[in-house]
């Protein structure tokens, strides 16, 4: 009986940690999610024992302690402070972590403070230039928010995976690859190798060595010039105290790192307003341990604030690019749902609770934040654009999913979130889709029964009232204003990609043109990244001409098309006009620079990342990365130093995935092999099998020489042709 409950013990711990791990590594909000980079496994303790034997030393540990034993000890973890229930209140000390049983000590080694740097192609210079550019679509002007592609009218940034990818951009004529930054190779530098010890009686025992994922999450650009990268390592095995954590990485214009700073958590959003950046992370239990890093001082432990009586759930970080300090609040609650930071830096969360939402105001002072004010309100938020700030006055659109999916509408003071005024049951049993706040005016969609797209008066904020409404099939997800008296909405009706423009009469909209991909006389079905309800509006560009570039997907009996749809919006005229599509398979953003578009294809599925194109003619005047070499396994192998950060091509033979994460690429004539990460050959599952043939496919990777944490060769790639396959 004792051995039974001794293995289901072991079983629980192992197979939810690599499944927590597992699952954490795979989630990205509003961009793919390729392979990120791994960190090699941590070297062993001196008498502690194989962490690669984790499954057997904890369940031999657990007969040799006994059940009673095992489950008595206690939480720890080096460079923290000890285990305590939660504090209420604590500020400027590191936040504690519950009392619990879990019998696992995390060690973290003393890791080097030598700067690292980028793998770069060349020295280069990416400061911005002056001149008409596209940039990231937000929703408080001045305020950025990060996104997997950016551009400061020289050079365009590209997050894909653990690397970014910088390219110049100007003149399109001569579009190449830059640079390329590993920020997986930063992250493991600053962050020391980490394991889990089973610690009782006296005994010690390793009984995992933690890897740690790491993969861009966000780009954001400051005015000062450089690059503020966000990134995530994910923990593996997924158990506690290990958690994920967010990175704010500051790349200067050499792409050379001036400052990191790290928070445990996983990103949720961020923004950037002025010199200051704001971070959100997500995390359950465990510990607030800021960890920050200085050229010349190496990684050091910075202050956090603590409040609430619950376990933490989101951590707000702060960081001043000026060197003015960095700082974390914790804040208790089941997750947070939106964030809104004002121009001055003022920011508003909206977190879970058992009464509904809770917003807290964060003010950021000389001395770091404090927590301003707070209030409740029902319901809850799914985006941010549901969170507006004008002229003193905190505008909140909750939906009330207990009571008859009912829509409600608050107003609050901006300062002390004393509750002003509000409208509710503005309709029921509807799902809420586009929100925006125009001045005095919120135009709200729903959608499910009728459909409405609803105007609504906030010119006295403590008697809000309804303007009028328009019943339509379909939705809008996304609105954008066009002028003063135009509204532009991207969604769906049925299966096919929506856009409408409507005329605002007396800031009642009135639809006057509507556009349909594919065409309403074609069958088929469509998809946008503008259509995510969380980020999609960051893929939303206008040109200064009226140029809306719309990456799409289009589904019909000719086949389908990937690109970015040109679109001609003519406001004063009230008219649409599709130019046609810019084709680029897997195209999820698209920019602008002058008269030519830049279309960009993060993912796996594309092996030319970026395409320049004419808005004139809309033919392609440029395309990215070239590859600088093709080559077999051995001649990569060769003369890696010569190819670092470059982009090659390299023909071999896959030989199955690895543990751990990555595959093998074989040189069928010398049997030299090479670790490749990043995109994977299409190889059918049932030949991966244990007991099935084995697998012999040849394929053409296009990626980036790169080195693992410990230093070994490997290939990061980016796009994976398979020439042929078999099996013998």
């Amino acid at each position: 009986m004792q051995d039974s409950r001794l293995i289901a013990l072991a079983a629980v711990l192992l197979i939810l940690g690599f499944a927590l791990g597992f699952t954490a590594a795979r989630l990205h909000a509003g961009t793919p999610a390729p392979t990120a980079g791994q960190q090699p496994e941590a070297p062993e303790a001196a008498g502690g024992g194989s962490g690669s034997q984790a499954g057997g030393d904890i369940l031999g540990w657990a007969r040799r302690l006994g059940w009673d034993r095992l489950g008595s000890l206690s939480l720890d973890r080096s460079l923290s402070i000890p285990p305590a229930p939660w504090p209420v209140a604590v500020r400027h000390v590191a936040a504690t972590a519950p009392a619990v049983v879990e019998p696992l000590v995390l060690e973290t080694a003393v890791t080097s403070t030598a700067a690292p740097t980028a793998t770069v192609v060349e020295v280069v210079e990416v400061g911005g230039a002056p001149g008409v550019y596209g940039s990231t679509n937000v929703q408080v002007e001045g305020v950025d928010e990060p996104d997997i592609v950016e551009n400061n009218g020289t050079h365009v940034f590209l997050a894909s995976g653990r690397i970014v990818e910088v390219y110049r951009a100007w003149p399109p004529s001569r579009l190449e690859l830059a640079a390329v930054v590993d920020v997986a190779d930063i992250v493991w530098r600053l962050a020391p190798p980490e394991r889990l010890v089973l610690e009782a009686g006296g005994e010690r025992r390793v009984i995992a060595n933690v890897t740690r994922r790491v993969s861009v999450w966000g780009l954001m650009l400051p005015e000062r010039g450089g690059l503020v990268v966000l990134a995530v390592d994910t923990p593996s095995p997924g158990l506690p105290p290990l958690q994920p954590r967010t990175w704010i990485l500051v790349l200067d214009q050499q792409l050379r790192l001036r400052d990191a700073w790290s928070v445990e958590g996983f990103p949720v959003d961020a923004r950037l307003a002025g010199d200051t950046v704001v971070a959100v992370a997500s995390i359950w239990g465990g510990f607030v341990a800021p960890l920050g890093y200085r050229p010349g001082v190496g990684v050091e432990e910075w202050p956090a604030v603590v409040v609430g009586e619950a376990p933490v759930s989101t951590v707000l970080a702060f960081y001043r690019l000026d060197g003015g300090g960095h700082w974390a609040v914790s804040l208790a609650g089941t997750g947070p749902q939106a964030v809104y930071v004002a121009a001055d830096g003022r920011t508003y969360i909206a977190l879970s609770t058992r009464e509904g939402t809770r917003l807290v105001l964060v003010e950021l002072g000389e001395e770091g934040p404090r927590v301003a004010a707070e209030a409740v309100v029902p319901g809850r938020l799914g985006k941010q654009w549901q969170l507006d700030l004008y002229r003193g006055v905190l505008r909140v659109v909750t939906i009330v999913p207990e009571e008859g999916w009912r829509v409600d509408l608050y107003t609050f003071d901006a300062d002390t979130l004393e509750e002003l005024g509000s409208l509710r049951n503005i309709t029921v049993r509807e799902g809420i889709h586009g929100v925006r706040f125009l001045g005095p005016v919120l135009y709200l969609v729903t959608f499910r029964n009728i459909d409405p797209l609803f105007a609504i008066d906030l010119s006295d904020p403590a008697n809000p009232r309804v303007l009028g409404y328009l019943e339509a099939p379909g939705f809008d997800e996304y609105l954008h204003p066009i002028g003063e008296e135009g509204l532009l909405g991207v969604g769906r009706e049925g299966v096919r990609l929506r856009v409408t423009l409507y005329r605002l009469e007396k800031a009642v909209p009135r639809p006057v043109a509507r556009l349909y991909l594919p065409p309403e006389d074609k069958p088929g079905g469509a998809w946008s990244p503008l259509l995510d309800p969380a980020r999609g509006h960051r893929a939303f560009t206008m040109t200064p001409a009226g140029l809306l570039l719309l990456p799409v997907r289009v589904y019909s009996e000719g086949g389908h098309v990937e690109g970015v749809a040109v679109v001609r919006v003519d406001a004063a005229g009230g008219r649409l006009e599709l130019l046609g599509v810019l084709e680029h398979r897997g195209a999820l953003r698209a920019t602008y620079i002058e008269a030519y578009a830049y279309t960009l294809a993060p993912g796996f599925d594309a092996a030319l990342r970026v395409r320049a194109w004419s808005l004139e003619t809309l033919e392609m005047v440029g395309e990215a990365p070239a590859p600088l070499a093709n080559l077999t396994v051995s001649q990569l192998l060769a003369g890696f130093g010569e190819y670092l950060g470059k982009p090659v091509t390299v023909t071999g033979v896959y030989t199955g995935f690895m543990r751990g994460g990555g595959w093998l690429l074989s040189d069928p004539e010398t049997d030299e092999t090479l670790r490749v990460e990043g995109a994977s050959p299409a190889v059918p599952l049932v030949l991966e099998r244990p007991g099935a043939p084995r697998v012999y496919v040849s394929v053409r990777v296009l990626g980036y020489p790169l080195r693992g944490a410990d230093g070994s060769p490997l290939l990061y790639a980016v796009h994976v042709e398979t020439l042929k396959w078999g099996a013998g």
